[in-house]
């Protein structure tokens, strides 16, 4: 059932975004159990190998919908007979190739895009061989990119890591060593209260302007908000507005019954269950900005538990390729699993609104021991 879930390749949307190319590669949990089988490679217009990366090395994210393992790679590929010939002129590569090496016939899926060289035999690599199929371009719209189902079905859309962005909207306070402060206020070397009560410094801070044009494109960069006194207890002190996919801290028995554990940490856009929280396309602009730490944490946002930046491989690619060069100079170590591990543990999808429906039916608070 391994695919290739998504394309995001050059165009003149890509280079114009901040978002990186990227290609999604999608397993299911048993699949992930023997990841170190599964490579993906590009190949150029010779049939000679450009990228070849064993999904092992990568660190995934987890599909909060349906429990999937989603690799992100960055990497340079599209129809480079439109920009320049061949690898060494235009930089991309021409076609693409999802291999399990567990199988007899291993070569899951092989494309070329769009016009130019096309039905390209792989000289080299996990495909070597195997000839190429065509696809169509994305259509000529800016913010699309190709995009699979499951069963293999087409539904090219706006990109999906756009809205997977963890961040904070401006105005929001956050608390430091020197009280309550607009998130856009603060600086690297800042001091903000984690979970523990410690006072942390913050390592850097990102943001990134959203305008009219972008929300009309990609309506997953509109935000969640969340109304004042919408998690129980009076939380958030103030409407809290945040990125759909950034996280909030839920601290509960329900979550400890439904998961095991007493502090999960559930995505804004799973919280619209409850009174008081939605997708807020009243907005006409937006400016979201990232907090990261030396490692993942729960800071405090209008006075409600909520994570900082996890620079997951989702993340990374949805900032800037600037930002991203900045965040990979402070953090080398982000290239390791090691560096991604969770504040707090993360369930899957299904887990997440379970937890929530039950708290909606018992009207129970969200953040109990807060």
């Amino acid at each position: 059932m391994a695919w290739i879930s998504e394309i995001h390749y050059l165009n003149t949307y890509a280079s114009s975004s901040g978002v990186a190319e990227y290609v999604e590669i999608t397993l299911t949990p048993a699949e992930f159990a023997r990841a170190n089988d599964f490579q993906f490679a590009t190949y150029q217009t010779t049939g000679e190998t450009s990228t070849v990366v064993s999904l092992s090395t990568l660190t995934p994210v987890i599909d909060p919908n349906n429990g999937y393992y989603v690799y992100s790679v960055t990497v340079r590929t599209t129809d480079p007979d439109s920009i320049g010939g061949n690898l060494g002129s235009g930089g991309e590569a021409e076609a693409m190739a999802l291999v399990d090496n567990s199988l007899a016939s291993p070569v899951l899926q092989f494309f070329d895009i769009g016009g130019g060289t096309t039905a390209i035999t792989a000289t080299d690599g996990p495909a070597a061989g195997q000839t190429s199929t065509n696809i169509p371009a994305a259509p000529a719209r800016d913010g699309n990119s190709i995009q699979f189902t499951k069963t293999g079905n087409r539904i090219d859309g706006t990109l999906t890591q756009g809205g997977a962005t963890i961040c904070f909207c401006d105005g929001t306070l956050i608390e430091t060593g020197e009280g309550m402060r607009p998130v856009e206020d603060l600086s690297a070397g800042d001091r903000v209260r984690n979970f523990a009560g410690e006072f942390i410094a913050l390592k850097w801070i990102g943001g990134r302007v959203i305008n009219g044009a972008d929300l009309a494109r990609n309506p997953k960069l509109y935000p969640v908000r969340i109304m004042a006194g919408a998690l129980g207890k009076g939380l958030p002190q103030r409407d809290l507005l945040v990125s759909r996919q950034h996280r909030i801290l839920i601290d509960s028995k329900i979550a400890e019954r439904v998961t095991g554990r007493r502090e999960v940490l559930v995505a804004a856009i799973k919280l619209t269950e409850l009174p008081g929280v939605f997708v807020d396309t009243t907005v006409t602009q937006v400016r979201y900005f990232h907090l990261l730490f030396d490692r993942h944490e729960i800071i405090f946002a209008e006075g409600a538990a909520s994570e900082s930046l996890f620079t997951g491989p989702e993340a990374l690619n949805a900032v800037s390729p600037e930002a991203r060069e900045e965040i990979l100079g402070l953090f080398p170590g982000l290239n390791t699993s090691a560096a991604r591990t969770s504040a707090r543990f993360i369930p899957v999808g299904k887990l997440q609104k379970r937890i929530i429906a039950r708290h909606a039916k018992n009207d129970q608070p969200l953040q109990v021991m807060i």
